[in-house]
C-alpha cells in the first residue's frame, strides 16, 4: 500500500511539475522531447489496462491525426486535458453506484446521515462539471498555440482555482452541517493522498 501511496504523491508531483518542463522544452526547441514523454506516460499507464492494444492503437491514430493537423508541439500540450478526461472519468462513473466524494467522506466517518450523502452526491456531480469544463478549455488552450497562456493556466491558474473551490466548500460544509465533526482542509487534503489508491481501486472494481 505504501507504494500505491508512493506513486500517486510522485504523479501528483510530476503532474504539477508538467505545464513548467514542457514550456521549456519548447522554449529549446525540444518539442519531440515532450511529445515522447507524453507517449511514455500513455503508453505505461494502458500497459495493464484491458484492451489495450486497441486504446495504443487509438492513441497512434490520434497522433498521427495531431500532427496531420497542427504540429509536433502540440502533442506534449494535450496531457492536461487527458488528464482532466480522467478526473471527469472517476467522478462521473461514481454516481452510477457510490460517489466519489462519499467514499472519501466514509473513510472518517462510516455512517453518513441521508443529507451527507446527498451533499456527497450533489458535490461530486459538481466537480464533474468541473472537470468537463477544464477537459474542452484545456484542449482549446493546446490547440490556440501560445505557450505562455498555456503554462499559465495549466501551471498556475487550475491549481489556485482548486485551492479556491477546496477552501469555499469547506467553508460551506461548515456552515451547512454545524453539527457535524469537520476535519480541517490539511487533514482532509491528508486522508485523500494517503487513500487515493484504495479509494480508485473500489472505483475500477465497481466497473468491471
Amino acid at each position: 500500500m505504501s507504494g500505491n501511496r508512493a506513486r500517486v504523491f510522485l504523479a501528483g508531483l510530476l503532474f504539477a511539475a508538467y505545464p513548467l518542463i514542457i514550456f521549456l522544452l519548447l522554449r529549446q526547441q525540444a518539442a519531440g522531447v515532450g511529445a515522447a514523454l507524453v507517449l511514455g506516460l500513455l503508453a505505461w499507464r494502458l500497459r495493464q489496462q484491458p484492451h489495450r492494444l486497441v486504446w495504443l492503437g487509438a492513441a497512434a491514430v490520434s497522433v498521427l491525426l495531431v500532427l496531420w493537423l497542427y504540429d509536433v508541439a502540440t502533442i506534449p500540450k494535450l496531457l492536461p486535458p487527458l488528464i482532466h478526461t480522467g478526473l471527469f472519468y472517476l467522478f462521473s462513473t461514481s454516481l452510477y453506484s457510490v460517489p466519489l466524494i462519499e467514499r472519501f467522506a466514509r473513510l472518517d466517518q462510516p455512517e453518513l446521515p441521508l443529507a451527507v450523502r446527498v451533499y456527497c452526491r450533489r458535490l461530486t456531480l459538481f466537480w464533474s462539471g468541473f472537470f468537463a469544463v477544464n477537459v474542452v478549455l484545456t484542449v482549446w488552450l493546446a490547440l490556440q498555440g501560445d505557450d505562455v497562456l498555456w503554462v499559465l493556466y495549466n501551471g498556475l491558474l487550475v491549481y489556485l482555482l482548486v485551492a479556491a473551490l477546496l477552501v469555499g466548500e469547506v467553508l460551506w460544509r461548515r456552515y451547512r452541517f454545524p453539527d457535524m465533526r469537520h476535519a480541517s482542509l490539511v487533514a482532509a487534503l491528508g486522508s485523500i493522498m494517503m487513500n487515493a489508491p484504495a479509494v480508485l481501486n473500489q472505483n475500477d472494481r465497481n466497473d468491471t
